[in-house]
């Protein structure tokens, strides 16, 4: 069993050891639009700062995919986290074919692109404590945000701030975390907390090697 928010605590420290800056690796999680007036929302993260937060005009997938993979060329990202439930599959489909371009050239991947599936098990993690588990990835996600937030940076955004204060939980009768689901936060609010999604995406991208993340054609997430 192990902490996810110990082990992200523990890859900055490490990582600080080694930089000045804490790490130059630059991070891009994103969150797909699923309806028509969703916008995908997009976090990029170095270390615990978050270095920028906003959101993209809904399009088809070619054209999301096409946006997506410029914006991360044009500010160097190393790694990119896509929502891959409902269309955010089909982005990252093209977004990992734009990736094996490079490769069938022989060149270098300029980025990783990794697929989150926040209904993916949480089998092993747990919070810091040590002793609760989670459902899901999705609680795993969000109680990582619980936990990290005293450590992280994070911009003054209003959407950003409302999404990560807006979800209700409850232990189950096993006694693991459950959030509530997104399509329950979208009937109660009104809206979607898709910035908060891209940002946890964001976050986990820090914890590939613990979730058993393969890198391998953009990579592919095995519990």
């Amino acid at each position: 069993m192990t902490s996810i928010t110990r082990y992200i605590l523990d890859k900055w420290q490490e990582d600080s050891s080694i930089s000045q800056d804490i790490t130059t690796r630059l991070t891009m999680g994103v969150d797909i639009a699923r309806f028509g007036g969703d916008r995908t929302w997009v976090t990029y993260r170095t270390g615990s700062v978050i270095t920028k937060l906003l959101s993209v005009e809904p399009m088809d997938t070619m054209d999301t995919a096409k946006t997506l993979w410029e914006m991360a060329i044009e500010n160097g990202v190393d790694a990119m986290g896509v929502d891959v439930i409902g269309v955010g599959a089909g982005v990252y489909d093209r977004l990992v074919e734009e990736n094996e371009q490079y490769s069938e050239r022989g060149d270098e991947l300029p980025l990783v692109v990794y697929p989150i599936n926040s209904s993916t098990s949480a089998s092993g993690l747990t919070d810091l404590s040590g002793e609760v588990g989670f459902v899901n990835l999705r609680a795993a996600g969000w109680w990582l945000v619980r936990e990290i937030m005293p450590y992280i940076a994070i911009p003054d955004e209003a959407q950003l701030i409302a999404d990560l204060t807006a979800p209700r939980w409850e232990n189950t009768a096993s006694g693991a975390i459950l959030i509530e689901g997104k399509k329950s936060m979208r009937k109660r609010l009104k809206r979607s907390p898709d910035a908060a999604d891209s940002f946890i995406i964001c976050l986990l991208l820090d914890a590939v090697d613990l979730l058993n993340v393969s890198a391998e054609k953009g990579g592919h997430i095995i519990f």
